[in-house]
């Protein structure tokens, strides 16, 4: 039996006029024509059209139907010609130079590059391997000069391949004509057409409203109708072959070459810098300049006063003297050590001077503790003017550090022999 909502979805389909289509009523209800006339009566007139009913729901979707044959390919066309190579772009500014990196290890030798052109003749390279004969080929049209490349520096010699066979070097080959486009591959067969959906289709708009008839006789509701069964889905199509694929056109010619772009303008130049810190004074342990005169007549030891410095322990220094020393005779000379006050495992001291008679080098020698081992014996300036001495001396400390000491004598004893103001020293700790 039908549902109302069917009965009603079959009248506003124009299909369910169960009261005034007889046929319908004696095909669902199996009644004679006179038998419907006593159920429900002779057919009044038409009574007015009444509101549209609302909208029965949404029936379920329905399958999806069979996705259709890929189309057959087009066939490929022909590559356009290459376009113009546009202009090259200004040059960015150049920015600031950046700090210099340090200086990196060298890398391995690079594999050989490719042939350049060709530039002037170069010295005699070694001879390489002979290639295979090549086929000889069209002569082909001769190309422009090349610009002369610039003298390359002369590489490493490399090893001497084996001798081969001598070859023929063949000559470039016309270039082919372009083959012709192929033809357009046939159009592939139309599939068969799909079957009919089942799915109810959406409501359609409403009519107009009819002439108001006069109002009929109501007749007795029927019994609803039972739903009709789904038809069977129909059988898909097979899919249509793709046509073959077309032959591919010759490739287009090479545009030609953009002009170069003109040289960017020059950056600003960079700014200065920062002053990097002053350097190291390896002389900064002790420097000292003699600020009075220091006279002696004592062939013993004497401070050379402010010429003393600080040593450390297991350390070693050099130690660098020169200044203007004055003698109350002419064959007296002075004699300069180093004074240590603890034990060291070298010490020694060495100064000269020269004579100014015979022109001849002096000087004296210290190879221990303020032990004057050798001093001059020669005819020297006296007097005010003086002679010039020079000295060097070093210290290695032992496992206890302790205090330094330049100490100097008279060659003469009871001569005055003096160390001139102005005289300096400096020493260098070395490790």
């Amino acid at each position: 039996m039908d549902s109302l909502a069917a009965i009603l979805n079959r009248i506003l389909q124009g299909k369910g006029d169960w009261q005034f289509n007889p046929a319908w009523r004696a095909t669902q209800y199996a009644l004679t024509p006179a038998e419907m006339v006593d159920l429900y009566g002779g057919a009044g007139p038409t009574g007015p059209t009444g509101p549209t009913g609302a909208t029965g729901p949404t029936g379920p979707t329905g399958p999806t139907g069979p996705t259709g044959g890929a189309g057959t390919p087009g066939v490929t066309g022909p590559t356009g010609p290459t376009g113009p190579t546009g202009a090259d772009g200004a040059a960015g500014v150049t920015g600031p130079a950046g700090p210099t990196g340090p200086t990196g290890a060298d890398g391995l030798a690079g594999p050989t590059g490719p042939t350049g052109p060709t530039g002037p003749t170069g010295p005699t390279g070694p001879t390489g391997a002979t290639g295979a004969t090549g086929p000889t080929g069209g002569t082909g049209a001769t190309g422009p000069s090349g610009t002369a490349g610039t003298i390359g520096l002369n590489g490493e010699a490399g090893e001497d391949g084996s001798p081969g066979p001598p070859g023929v070097a063949g000559a470039a080959g016309a270039t082919g004509a372009s083959g012709p486009t192929g033809p357009t591959g046939p159009t592939g067969p139309t599939g068969p057409t799909g079957a009919d959906s089942t799915v109810t289709g959406p409501t359609g708009p409403t009519g107009p409203t009819g002439t108001s008839g006069t109002a009929g006789v109501a007749g007795t509701l029927g019994l609803a109708g039972r739903d009709g069964e789904d038809g069977v889905d129909g059988i898909r199509g097979p899919a249509g072959a793709d046509g073959a694929a077309g032959a591919t056109g010759p490739t287009g010619p090479t545009g030609a070459t953009g002009a170069t772009g003109a040289t960017g303008v020059t950056g600003p130049t960079g700014p200065t810098g920062p002053t990097g810190a002053d350097g190291v004074d390896n002389f900064a342990t002790h420097k000292f300049v003699l600020a009075t005169s220091v006279s002696t007549t004592s062939s013993g030891a004497a401070n050379v006063t402010g010429f003393v410095f600080t040593f450390a322990a297991n350390k070693t220094y050099q130690i660098e003297f020169i200044g203007l020393c004055t003698s109350s005779a002419s064959t007296n000379g002075a004699a300069f050590a180093l004074d240590v006050s603890t034990g060291a495992t070298q010490v020694g001291f060495v100064h000269h001077t020269c004579s100014t008679v015979s022109g001849a080098m002096r000087g004296s020698m210290s190879v221990s503790d303020a032990a004057f081992t050798a001093v001059p014996i020669d005819v020297i300036q006296s007097g005010a003017a003086g002679y010039v001495v020079a000295g060097h001396g070093f210290l290695m400390a032992a496992a206890t550090g302790g205090t330094c000491q330049l100490v100097f004598r008279s060659e003469i004893t009871g001569a005055t022999s003096t160390v001139v103001s102005g005289a300096s020293w400096r020493v260098m700790l070395m490790n």
